[in-house]
Formats: C-alpha cells, sequence, structure tokens
C-alpha cells in the first residue's frame, strides 16, 4: 500500500523513474548516465517532497517526477552542489560552451603542465584560440572543446547521437580550419 505524504509513496515510484531516467539519458556514456540517473532520482526526491509539504503528492506520477528532474538534471541543475564557473568539464559549463556562452576556460591546462611553452606563446595561443572558437558553429565549438579537454571520439560521439567517425572526420576538418586560421597551407 502506498501511504501518501510519507518516504514509502515515493519508494513506490522509484524503480519507475529509475526506468524512464535510464531510458531519458540513454545516449550518455554508461558512468555518465548512472550519475545523471542518481541526480535525477535526487532531484526526483526534493520535488516529491516539496508537493507533500504544499499538500499535492497525489498529482505526482513517476513519469511527472522524471519529466521535471531529467529536464533539470540536462539542464545542469544539482541538488547539493554549485557549478564551478572555471571547471570546463562541468555539465552546466558544457551547455554554456553549446550556447555559446563560455569560451576557452582552462583548456590549456595541457599546454602548461608541458613545460615547452613561454608565457607569450600561451598568450598568444589563449587569444588565437579564443576567436578560432568563435568562428566554429555552435555544434563545431562544442565538439572542438570536448575533444580539446581530452575526450575520446567515441565519447564525443555518443553525446551526439553519431558514429565515433564522424567525430573523428570533424576532427580532421577542425584541424585544417585551425592550420588554415594560423595563416598555414
Amino acid at each position: 500500500m502506498v501511504k501518501t505524504g510519507t518516504t514509502t509513496g515515493f519508494e513506490a515510484m522509484v524503480s519507475d523513474l529509475t526506468a524512464i531516467l535510464n531510458q531519458h539519458f540513454r545516449l550518455l556514456a554508461p558512468e555518465a548516465r548512472e550519475e545523471a540517473v542518481a541526480e535525477g532520482l535526487a532531484l526526483a526526491w526534493a520535488n516529491w517532497r516539496s508537493l507533500v509539504r504544499r499538500g499535492l503528492e497525489a498529482r505526482a506520477t513517476a513519469h511527472t517526477l522524471a519529466f521535471f528532474a531529467g529536464k533539470a538534471v540536462a539542464a545542469g541543475r544539482r541538488v547539493a552542489s554549485h557549478a564551478n564557473s572555471r571547471d570546463v568539464l562541468h555539465m552546466t559549463i558544457q551547455s554554456r560552451i553549446e550556447r555559446g556562452v563560455y569560451v576557452a576556460g582552462d583548456i590549456d591546462a595541457a599546454t602548461v603542465e608541458s613545460r615547452k611553452i613561454t608565457p607569450a606563446d600561451l598568450a598568444a595561443f589563449r587569444i588565437d584560440f579564443a576567436e578560432f572558437l568563435r568562428s566554429l558553429t555552435d555544434r563545431q565549438r562544442a565538439i572542438a572543446l570536448r575533444l580539446a579537454a581530452g575526450f575520446t571520439a567515441t565519447q564525443v560521439a555518443r553525446v551526439y547521437g553519431v558514429q565515433p567517425a564522424a567525430i573523428s572526420k570533424q576532427r580532421q576538418r577542425l584541424e585544417r580550419m585551425w592550420v588554415e586560421f594560423q595563416g598555414g597551407a
């Protein structure tokens, strides 16, 4: 029996919520999907508690809770954490990158680790790379940043629901565009 207003009412929906959220995040890599589903369940719980406090728990179904929780997770909302505005790999920042709001960030960390680059070269790279990114479409920019951050073609392909070969081809196209941008042949 489902008791309204108690944990038992939510617990009765957990398996359905999990199945719906797994379907919603089916294109993510297994680890990312598991994290997104867990975050979705936490958000669904928070939404459920809010409805219980207002006496509206009868309106909550697994589908509506999962729908709104899935949308919130996809938008980068979290139950108990804040986005680091400098973390280019955070989901919230990734969505900003895709909308063209965020450029470059800490993407040059790998360059700094090489210890072969001078501060002047690093500054020039930051300026050039940011300008190069602005010349790309939103999708190209997001793909370029993911690849530059170290994601594999397979990982990026999962995000966009395409074959890894399409991302490899896009990587080659981006490389040619970068060489042309730098004034190369």
